[in-house]
């Protein structure tokens, strides 16, 4: 039996992930929401300082102490935080 090409792409694996993670993520949206609501704007603030941080430090530490090539500490960085 052939399928129409709009049939496949709508049963395909990437269409299942992405609704998977679309109603995955409800929930949590939603709490997150409430709590950023409770705690304010530190909760953004913390959470941005949290996220960067770690990455900034990583690249200079790549860069200067272990004299690694800037691509490399691209992807070393990259591949770590995925």
């Amino acid at each position: 039996m052939r399928c129409r090409p709009l049939l496949r792409w709508a049963t395909s694996c990437t269409l299942g992930l992405n609704m998977f993670l679309a109603v995955s993520g409800c929930r949590p949206g939603r709490v997150l929401s409430r709590g950023a609501q409770q705690i304010g704007f530190g909760f953004f603030i913390w959470g941005t300082v949290v996220t960067t941080v770690p990455i900034i430090l990583s690249l200079y530490i790549g860069k200067y102490i272990f004299r690694f090539d800037d691509a490399v500490v691209l992807v070393c960085c990259t591949g770590a935080r995925a």
